[in-house]
C-alpha cells in the first residue's frame, strides 16, 4: 500500500512538472508562430516560396555581377581599400614628411594602444560583426615597412588598456608612459626612421560624446572625450623621443580637437583616416609609402574646440520644469538656426573681416583671448585637404540659365605625383535688409557643387570638369513672411577653393578685400564669379523641383516659439545679442503638455455598420497576382482591384509587423520580403564558399565615403550593396544614414555623412540609385532631426523651418526623392512623434518630394515605446510599416493596428489601405519579386524550430497524459482497496 502511494505521489509530481513544461512549450509555440517573420530573419530562414505553375519560366529581373559569393566578398574588400585611399585626408605635411621613402625610411615605430585595435567604423545596433582586420604590422609590412615588434607586442599585451565606451562615458585606453619598460624604450633605436602615432575615437547607437571631462573614465579631468588626454599627449612626446619624424593618424569619424597637433612644429604630418572598414587600412599603408596620393577632403569642420559652435551651447539636454514622464520631459532647441558647422565659422569670419554685426565680440570665443578670431577657433575648414602633388585650378566657363548654373574648371597637375583633385564650388547669397527684418539667415558661403577629376599625371596632366549647380540648393527659406523659398535681387558669388574657407577668401578678394581688412590670407579674385540677379524671385522657388507641388510652411509647430516667446534664434545681424543660451529652463504650456501626451494631431473616427461592411471587400471580382503590377504607374487603375483582394489580416500585418520584412500574402500571391540593417553592409552571413558563416563585410564609415567627394565611389558601394542583396536574400536595407553632423558629439556620426546637406544628399542618392539597379531598396534613416542618442526616445526637437529645410532635410532629399524606402526616427518633431508629423511625412516627403514607397519606423522594441509611437496617427501621417521586433499581442504598436481597430475607423482604414499600396508598390518593383511569374502559387514550409517545438509539445503532452492517467489509476485503485479492507 505504501509503495503504491509513493508511485502515485511520483505520478502527481511528474504530471505537475510535465504540465508546467507543456505550458512553457505551448507559450513558445505561440511565440514562434507570432514572431515567425522576426525569427526567420534572425536565423536567415525562408518559409514561403513562390512556385511557378505549368511551363512558364520564372522571371529573374536582377542577376548578380559575381558568379560566387567569394568573388563578391573579395570585390568588396578591394572597393573598401580604394574608398579609404580616396577618402583619407592629408591635413598637415611639413617638409614633405609623407610619403615615407621605403628604401631609406622603412624601420618605424607605431605608437598608441589603439594601433592594435583600430576603429573600423560603425558601432552599435547598426554595426555588423566586422571581422578581424589584419594586424597593422602585417599591413605595413605589405608595403615594405618594418614595424617595431617590441613596442607593438607591448601594446598587444596591455590587457588593462583598450578604447571603450558606454553611454556618455569613454575610456581612451592609452597606456601611461610610466608603464613603458626599458626594453620598449631601448627598441626605438632600431626603428627610428619614423614614429607613427594612432589616435582613435568611436561611439555608437544610444551613446553620445559628453562635454564633461568627468565622463572620460581614464582621463585627466581637464579634457572631454574629443580632446587629447594627457596620457595621449605624453605618448606623443614619447614618439618624438623615438624619431625626428612624427606622423599622426586620426582614426576617428568624430571631429576631434587637434589644434595642438596642427601648431606643433615637431608633428610633421597629420593624416585623417576615419573608420576604415574591414582591411581598408591597406589603403592607408599605400598612402604612407606613396603608392597612392591622398585626395580626400574634410566632410566636417575641425574646430579648435568642439564646444565653440553655437549648436554646442545647449548640447546637454534640457528638461521641462513641469513634466516628469521620461518620453516627454527632455527637449533640445536648435537655437543656432542655419549656423551649423562651417556655415557658422565662415559666416562669422566674413562679418569679422567686414567689421559688422558684433562679429568680433567675445560671445562664442573659446580658443582665443579677447574677441572672436577665426584663426584661433578653426583648425581645418570643411572641404580642406592636401595632396602630395600640387594642382592649379582655373575657371574657364560660367553661366546661369534659369534655375541652373554651370561652372567649368580646368585642373592641371603641376606637381611630382600623379593624383586626383576635388573641384569644390561654393556660393554666397546677398544678406539684405529684408532678411534682417524677416529673420531670413544667410550663410556667407555654402557648397553648391563638386566633382572629382580622373587620375592626372604628374607635371602637366590636366582635365576640364563641369560642375552642374541647381540654384534650388542656394535659395533661402523664408519661414516668417513669404513662407517658401526665395531668391532675392542682388549679387551672388560663386567660387572655387580648397574648402569653404579658401572659397570664401576668394569671394572676399573678388569683393575687394585683402589682409589689411583682417583676412587671414589673400584670396584669389580670379577664382570667383559674380552673378547679378536683378529682381526678387519669390515664385520660381516656391514650387517643388520634383513635381511642382507648392512649397509652404509644414513645420510651424516644431518651432518652440509656436507655443510662446521662448527663444531668440542666432542671427548674423547681431552675433553677441543672439548668441544661444546654455540653459533655457522652459516651463511647458498646457498646449505643449497636451501635444506631448498625445504625440500627434490625429483624432480617431467611428465607423458605422455600413462603413464596416463597405471596408471588408474580400473581392471575388479579380484574382490578380502582385507581379502583374510590376512597372505599372502608382496611380494605375489596377491597384484598386489588387488592394480589394487583401484581407484585413493581411493589411494589418503588412503595416503593423514588419521588423524583418513584409509578410506573405496569399490573396495577391506575394511571398513577402526581407529587410535588414545597415549603413555598413547587410547584417547577414554568407552561405557558401570559403567565407561561409562570415558576416557581410563592414564597409568603411559613411564619413570616409563622403570625404572622397567622389560620386562614383558612392555608386560603386551601392552596386556592391545591391549584389549583396541578391546573394544574402535581402530586398531592402535600413541605410544609408543621412542625418546631419550638427556637432561632432552625436553618437551616430560615423553612420552619417557630413555636416553639409548637399554633400550628404548627393552621396546618399548615388548609393541608393546604384543599389536599386539590383533590386535592393535602400531607405535613408533616421528621418529626421536625429542628432542625439541620449534620451532619443521621445526627445522633443525644436527648430525653425529655415534650419529644418536648409540644413537637416536637405541630406534626405536626394535619396528619398529618387528612392523607394526610408526609416523614421525616435525623436519628436516639436512635441509630435516624428512619424506622426503630417507636415513632415505627408507635406514634405510625399507631397513636395513626390516620394512613393515604404516608410518604416525605427525599431519599436517595447510596449513602453509602442505607446508613444502611436500607430493610427503615424499611418495617417504617412508611415507605412512598423519595425516591430517584438510584436504586440495582436499587431502593430500595442495592438493599435489590428483588424478590429482598423475596421472600426474609416479614416484609419483608408490610411492603412494607402499604406499597403505604398508598400506593395515598392516590393513589386524590387528584388522581392525576383523569380516571379504570372502563373504561380505560394508554398509554405514549417521552420525547423517550429517542428522541434511542436514535436516537444507532443512528447511532453503524452508524458503529462501518461503521468496523469497513472495518478488517476493509482488513486482510484487505492480507494477501492481501502473500501475492500474497510
Amino acid at each position: 500500500m505504501i509503495g503504491k502511494k509513493r508511485i502515485r505521489s511520483a505520478c502527481r509530481i511528474l504530471f505537475l512538472i510535465f504540465s508546467l513544461l507543456l505550458a512553457v512549450l505551448l507559450a513558445a509555440t505561440y511565440a514562434g508562430d507570432t514572431y515567425e517573420a522576426f525569427l526567420n530573419d534572425r536565423l536567415q530562414i525562408e518559409t514561403s516560396y513562390v512556385v511557378t505553375d505549368g511551363d512558364e519560366s520564372p522571371n529573374y529581373f536582377y542577376t548578380s555581377d559575381y558568379e560566387t559569393q567569394d568573388a563578391l566578398y573579395e570585390a568588396k574588400v578591394a572597393q573598401i581599400q580604394e574608398t579609404v585611399k580616396e577618402g583619407a585626408v592629408l591635413l598637415k605635411n611639413q617638409s614633405g614628411a609623407l610619403p615615407l621613402q621605403a628604401d631609406s625610411e622603412k624601420n618605424i615605430s607605431v605608437f598608441g594602444r589603439s594601433s592594435t585595435e583600430m576603429i573600423q567604423g560603425i558601432a552599435g545596433g547598426a554595426a555588423i560583426v566586422p571581422g578581424v582586420s589584419d594586424p597593422l604590422t602585417e599591413v605595413l609590412a605589405s608595403v615594405g615597412l618594418e614595424v617595431n615588434p617590441v613596442l607593438y607586442s607591448f601594446y598587444e599585451g596591455a590587457d588593462d588598456y583598450a578604447y571603450k565606451y558606454s553611454g556618455s562615458t569613454i575610456s581612451v585606453g592609452e597606456v601611461p608612459v610610466s608603464e613603458y619598460t626599458q626594453a620598449v624604450k631601448d627598441s626605438y633605436a632600431e626603428y627610428d626612421d619614423a614614429a607613427l602615432v594612432v589616435i582613435s575615437r568611436s561611439k555608437g547607437e544610444g551613446a553620445d560624446f559628453s562635454l564633461d571631462p568627468a565622463d572620460v573614465e581614464d582621463g585627466d579631468g581637464e579634457h572631454y572625450g574629443l580632446a587629447l588626454q594627457n596620457n595621449e599627449k605624453d605618448m606623443i612626446e614619447e614618439a618624438k623621443s623615438c624619431s625626428d619624424k612624427v606622423i599622426v593618424l586620426i582614426n576617428s569619424d568624430y571631429a576631434m580637437e587637434i589644434d595642438d597637433l596642427k601648431n606643433d612644429p615637431e608633428i610633421d604630418a597629420i593624416l585623417w583616416i576615419g573608420g576604415t572598414g574591414l582591411n581598408g587600412i591597406y589603403g592607408i599603408a599605400d598612402i604612407i609609402v606613396g603608392n597612392a596620393n591622398p585626395s580626400g577632403r574634410l566632410a566636417d569642420t575641425y574646430a579648435a574646440s568642439v564646444a565653440s559652435s553655437p549648436a554646442a551651447q545647449n548640447w546637454e539636454l534640457s528638461e521641462f520644469a513641469n513634466v516628469q514622464t521620461d518620453l516627454q520631459r527632455y527637449y533640445t532647441v536648435y537655437q543656432e538656426g542655419i549656423y551649423v558647422g562651417y556655415r557658422y565659422y565662415e559666416t562669422r569670419y566674413e562679418d569679422t573681416v567686414l567689421g559688422r554685426y558684433n562679429a568680433a565680440s567675445a560671445a562664442g570665443a573659446y580658443a582665443g583671448e579677447g574677441g572672436w578670431n577665426y584663426t584661433d577657433e578653426v583648425s581645418y575648414s570643411f572641404g580642406y585637404g592636401l595632396s602630395y602633388s600640387s594642382f592649379e585650378e582655373e575657371i574657364v566657363g560660367f553661366s546661369v540659365d534659369g534655375t541652373q548654373a554651370k561652372m567649368e574648371v580646368r585642373v592641371t597637375n603641376t606637381g611630382d605625383y600623379s593624383g586626383k583633385h576635388v573641384v569644390q564650388v561654393y556660393a554666397q547669397s546677398p544678406y539684405t535688409q529684408y532678411d534682417i527684418e524677416n529673420k531670413v539667415e544667410k550663410s556667407a558661403v555654402q557648397l553648391v557643387g563638386f566633382a572629382k577629376t580622373e587620375e592626372l599625371e604628374a607635371d602637366g596632366g590636366a582635365q576640364t570638369v563641369t560642375v552642374e549647380i541647381d540654384l534650388h540648393d542656394l535659395a533661402s527659406y523664408d519661414y516668417t513672411n513669404a513662407k517658401t523659398y526665395i531668391m532675392e535681387a542682388g549679387d551672388y558669388y560663386f567660387a572655387i577653393g580648397n574648402g569653404a574657407h579658401d572659397a570664401l577668401n576668394n569671394i572676399l578678394a573678388a569683393k575687394g578685400y585683402d589682409v589689411s581688412d583682417g583676412m587671414d590670407y589673400e584670396g584669389d579674385a580670379a577664382k570667383a564669379e559674380l552673378y547679378e540677379q536683378r529682381e526678387d524671385d519669390f515664385e520660381t522657388y516656391s514650387v517643388s523641383r520634383q513635381n511642382g507641388t507648392e512649397i509652404t510652411n509644414q513645420l510651424d509647430s516644431a518651432d518652440i516659439n509656436y507655443y510662446g516667446d521662448f527663444v531668440t534664434y542666432l542671427s548674423r545681424s547681431d552675433w553677441s545679442g543672439t548668441w544661444p543660451k546654455s540653459e533655457l529652463n522652459i516651463t511647458a504650456t498646457d498646449e505643449m503638455i497636451a501635444d506631448l501626451q498625445d504625440g500627434s494631431s490625429y483624432t480617431p473616427t467611428e465607423a458605422t455598420a455600413e462603413d464596416q461592411a463597405a471596408m471588408v471587400y474580400d473581392s471575388d471580382e479579380t484574382n490578380y497576382p502582385l507581379i502583374m503590377l510590376r512597372g505599372e504607374d502608382y496611380d494605375s487603375e489596377y491597384w484598386d482591384a489588387l488592394l480589394d483582394q487583401l484581407s484585413l489580416h493581411e493589411m494589418s500585418y503588412l503595416i503593423g509587423a514588419s521588423g524583418g520584412g513584409a509578410i506573405a500574402c496569399d490573396s495577391i500571391v506575394f511571398a513577402g520580403s526581407v529587410m535588414r540593417d545597415g549603413p555598413a553592409g547587410p547584417k547577414a552571413n554568407y552561405t557558401e564558399g570559403k567565407y561561409v558563416g562570415e558576416s557581410a563585410i563592414m564597409f568603411q564609415s559613411e564619413v570616409v565615403l563622403a570625404s572622397t567627394f567622389n560620386i562614383e565611389m558612392a555608386a560603386a558601394q551601392g552596386r556592391l550593396m545591391g549584389n549583396d542583396g541578391l546573394w544574402l536574400n535581402t530586398n531592402a536595407m535600413y541605410a544609408p544614414g543621412s542625418n546631419t553632423h550638427r556637432t561632432p558629439m552625436s553618437g551616430r556620426n560615423s553612420e552619417y555623412f557630413s555636416e553639409d546637406g548637399l554633400l550628404a544628399s548627393e552621396m546618399a542618392e548615388a548609393e541608393v540609385k546604384a543599389a536599386y539597379e539590383y533590386g535592393l531598396i535602400m531607405g535613408a534613416k533616421h528621418f529626421a532631426f536625429n542628432d542625439r542618442e541620449n534620451h532619443r526616445n521621445g526627445l522633443g526637437t525644436f527648430f525653425n523651418e529655415q534650419a529644418a529645410r536648409e540644413i537637416y532635410l536637405r541630406s534626405f532629399e536626394g535619396p528619398m526623392s529618387s528612392g523607394m524606402g526610408m526609416m523614421s526616427a525616435y525623436n519628436r518633431v516639436g512635441c509630435l512623434y516624428s512619424s506622426a508629423s503630417v507636415g513632415l511625412m505627408r507635406g514634405i516627403l510625399r507631397g513636395e518630394w513626390g516620394f512613393h514607397g515604404y516608410a518604416i519606423s525605427d525599431a519599436v522594441g517595447s510596449r513602453f515605446l509602442a505607446n508613444y509611437a502611436d500607430g493610427p496617427a503615424s499611418v495617417y501621417a504617412g508611415l507605412t510599416m512598423y519595425c516591430v521586433t517584438v510584436e504586440s499581442l495582436f499587431c502593430g504598436p500595442n495592438g493599435s493596428l489590428n483588424e478590429e481597430k482598423i475596421v472600426a475607423d474609416p479614416v484609419l482604414f483608408a490610411a492603412v489601405r494607402e499604406a499597403c499600396h505604398e508598400n506593395l508598390y515598392a516590393w513589386v518593383n524590387s528584388s522581392a519579386v525576383n523569380g516571379y511569374s504570372q502563373n504561380m502559387h505560394i508554398e509554405y514550409v514549417t521552420p525547423w524550430y517550429m517542428v522541434a517545438v511542436i514535436a516537444a509539445d507532443c512528447v511532453v503532452g503524452v508524458l503529462a497524459a501518461v503521468s496523469l492517467a497513472g495518478y488517476i489509476y493509482l488513486l482510484v485503485s487505492g480507494r477501492k482497496e481501502e473500501d475492500i479492507h474497510g
